[in-house]
């Protein structure tokens, strides 16, 4: 009996505790497409594609491509993730997927899975490129080579900026494409979620990219929030990424409230040319901002007025110029006339062995005596004579403050006449 009512003691106290205890946190709460619909029409218009359904084109102006303009890629525990500094980002470039129409531009067709990013990435020496993953194009056929995608849809850039938060600012020329593709491998790293059951494509290789950057490579945490949105820190990006169902058959489809027409988003279209406002803004530092800072220029000090000094004497001056001159002229001659001097010297040493017993000198050898003369004078040139006497005196002073040389000429022009022309 004890033991009966020890049982039923023990009973009541779980029933007890299970009432008091709050209830858990419910999952997260899913949405349809009604909630693309209401949220993306503001920054776009929905048209009707016959083979998507709908469709919408975004208010971006001329110049738009998904994962290209306002955004840059962030390394995390998924692969690379598209950062995009539009306020639809959120939405357009991790759910669904964007083809390019040859009417509308660049069209965004929504998906209920998310992703990283919805790309194929591909690598080239020297550079990682990606392109858009089109509607209904699976990523095997990709892998397997059996789809093409355009190249003028691709984008390159190279290796050592692909962390860069102004990765804009390297874009390859699209006009390159062409070559580069010749060159390149699709890149086939992917990341399998357990929680969703779904294969991502990851990208280039972390530890690749930390060789070819020099950098560490920290993933990024993907947190979600609790609305539409997306925030970026050095350490997490905060992004809202709800679970989106499909309306089961039957039931009544989601629409947009307004479905433009042709014409209407052409006009739409033109008035946003009109009004185009530039790329939303990097959170991240610009390069500018990366880049050190450089001293302020400073204006150029003003040059005190030098002061006058006496003008030298023409004669002076045309002396010490000659003396100069005949100085330059004696080192540059040097090579020319050694060869000639070397020459009669061996001439001399020729004509010795000619020599008499009685030690008369034969005309070969007074020849040879004329020569090596001849050949030390020409040192100098012949319309140029200079005072030894002077010279020496001279000389030092030159090589060692030629300008006080000209302040002593300038104050007498005794000097003047130790150098003169040669009189023939």
């Amino acid at each position: 009996m004890k033991t009966t009512l020890k049982i039923l003691s023990l009973l009541l106290l779980l029933n007890t505790s299970n009432l008091i205890q709050p209830k858990k946190a419910s999952a997260q709460v899913s949405v349809n497409f009604q909630m693309f619909y209401d949220q993306m029409s503001p920054y776009g218009s929905w048209v009707s594609y016959p083979q998507y359904g709908y469709a919408w084109v975004p208010n971006a102006g001329p110049g738009f491509s998904p994962y290209y303009t306002g955004g840059h890629w962030a390394f995390t525990e998924f692969g690379w993730m598209w950062v995009s500094d539009y306020p639809w980002g959120w939405a357009a470039f991790h759910y669904g997927n964007w083809n390019y129409d040859p009417y509308y531009g660049w069209i965004w067709i929504p998906g209920n899975v998310w992703a990283p990013a919805w790309v194929v990435w591909s690598s080239a020496p020297g550079y990682y490129g990606w392109a858009p993953l089109g509607y209904g194009v699976n990523i095997n056929l990709v892998f397997n080579g059996g789809y093409r995608i355009p190249a003028d849809q691709w984008v390159f850039v190279p290796s050592r900026y692909i962390s860069s938060p102004d990765i804009s600012n390297y874009y390859g020329p699209r006009t390159n494409n062409t070559t580069i593709i010749k060159n390149t491998t699709i890149i086939k790293n992917t990341y399998v979620d357990n929680s969703s059951h779904v294969t991502y494509v990851k990208g280039p290789d972390r530890n690749e990219v930390q060789k070819v950057t020099g950098k560490n490579i920290q993933p990024v945490a993907v947190k979600s929030m609790d609305s539409p949105g997306e925030k970026f820190s050095n350490s997490e990006v905060k992004i809202y990424k709800p679970q989106v169902e499909k309306a089961a058959t039957g039931a009544k489809q989601p629409a947009p409230q307004n479905v433009m027409s042709k014409d209407d988003v052409k006009q739409m279209q033109q008035k946003n040319m009109d009004h185009q406002q530039p790329a939303p803004q990097k959170s991240a530092p610009t390069r500018e901002q990366t880049q050190p800072k450089q001293e302020p220029k400073h204006d150029a000090p003003k040059k005190e007025p030098q002061p006058k000094h006496a003008q030298p004497n023409p004669k002076v001056m045309n002396s010490y110029k000659q003396y100069d001159y005949a100085m330059n002229q004696q080192e540059n001659n040097n090579a020319g006339n050694a060869k000639s001097v070397e020459q009669a010297k061996s001439s001399a040493m020729k004509s010795n062995a000619m020599k008499t017993n009685n030690g008369v000198p034969n005309k070969n050898q007074i020849s040879a005596k004329q020569q090596l003369t001849s050949a030390n004078k020409s040192s100098l040139p012949k319309s140029v004579v200079v005072n030894k006497a002077e010279m020496k005196k001279v000389q030092p002073t030159i090589s060692k403050n030629p300008e006080q040389l000209v302040n002593q000429l300038t104050s007498n022009g005794k000097n003047a006449g130790n150098v003169k022309k040669d009189k023939k």
